[in-house]
């Protein structure tokens, strides 16, 4: 019984993503590679749709495009950083605008980070991995004692 109750427990604890981005290839590649390693995934296909998906259920993190047809990635950070409950969630910028003036623009309204896209896995994940430390419940509480 103790097993069951303590699956559950984890799975109560999975990790939330969020990923904001119009290329739907985009979105359904980082939902299998975020899926494959554990994490609960949601994805929107406009930063409209991020915003509305963010307010039903506040993500862990939150992946996001900067080019969107209407509201980029700069208008959504401004919206989120005035959200009650979800200004201080942490966002990785993935995006294919990365000059200089992009990135510094997306961490000065609250970008935690940015990865250039065509990304690779590895590095993606890295940048979750650091943004998210793991959770809790990795370790059963009967070890400790």
């Amino acid at each position: 019984m103790g097993g069951n109750m303590q699956a559950r427990v984890r799975q109560s604890h999975k990790r939330r993503i969020l990923v904001v981005d119009d290329d739907e290839n985009v979105r359904l590649l980082v939902k299998v590679i975020l899926t494959r390693q554990g994490y609960e995934v949601e994805i929107a296909s406009s930063g409209a749709a991020g915003l509305a998906a963010m307010k039903r259920s506040v993500p862990d993190l939150i992946l996001l495009d900067m080019a969107m047809p209407d509201m980029g990635g700069l208008a959504f950070l401004e919206a989120k950083a005035k959200s009650d409950v979800a200004a201080d969630i942490p966002v990785i910028v993935v995006s294919g605008r990365s000059r200089n003036a992009d990135v510094a623009a997306a961490i000065s309204l609250g970008a935690s980070n940015f990865v250039a896209k065509p990304f690779h896995q590895d590095r993606l994940l890295a940048n979750i991995a650091g943004l998210l430390p793991p959770t809790v419940d990795a370790v059963p509480s009967r070890a400790a004692g």
